[in-house]
Order: structure tokens, then sequence, then C-alpha cells
């Protein structure tokens, strides 16, 4: 059985709720706190589906982490690189605003 990584989750809209990253997909995942019921909300789906604004950038081949900051901003990450995106699922609001630049340039 091959191994996965799942990288660390991005906080979605909805409380409970986070993205969940792996190669070139994700899913959200209600994680319900005290709660047994785990549910998958949304996915799997190929991470440009969700982000459309990622197509033809380095993260369409996968999220390494991601940061949420405010505002339903992040920033994203993968290899050496980094992008700060704004993500509103469900809309067309989604847009990246900086990046994809090295690491040491978004953060010097």
């Amino acid at each position: 059985m091959p191994n996965y990584i799942i990288g660390p989750p991005l906080r979605s809209f909805p409380l409970n709720e986070s993205y969940m990253f792996m190669k070139k997909k994700y899913v959200v995942l209600n994680y319900a706190p005290g709660e047994e019921k785990k549910d998958i909300t949304n996915g799997p789906n190929r991470i440009i589906d969700g982000f459309p604004m990622l197509d033809n950038t380095i993260f369409e081949n996968g999220i390494d982490c991601a940061l949420d900051i405010k505002h339903n901003k992040a920033f994203i990450f993968s290899g050496n690189q980094c992008a700060k995106i704004k993500y509103a699922p469900n809309s067309t609001d989604s847009r990246l605003l900086s990046g994809p630049i090295p690491i040491a340039a978004m953060f010097p």
C-alpha cells in the first residue's frame, strides 16, 4: 500500500471545515470537533478546479503547506515557491495576489 503525505490543512469559510491537500488534489473536510463523525464535504478535486487562479503555476502540481492569514487570504507553498492568494469557495472572487516567487523573496 503506498504512503500518502497530506500537508497541513487550510481553514475554510464554514465553521469546522478545512482544505486538505495531497499531490494535485484536495478535499474539504468537516472535522466536527467533539463529534465522532467526520465528513468529506467536497472532493477529491483537482487543485486547479477549486483554485483556478493557480492554473499554469507550480501549485497546480501540489501545495506543500498553506498558512491562513486574515480575511480569507493565505500564503501557499510548494517546494521553494510561495504565493499569496485570496480564496472564496463557490465564488468567482478567488485570485492570486502575489507570486509565485521564491520563499526568500516573499519573506526576506
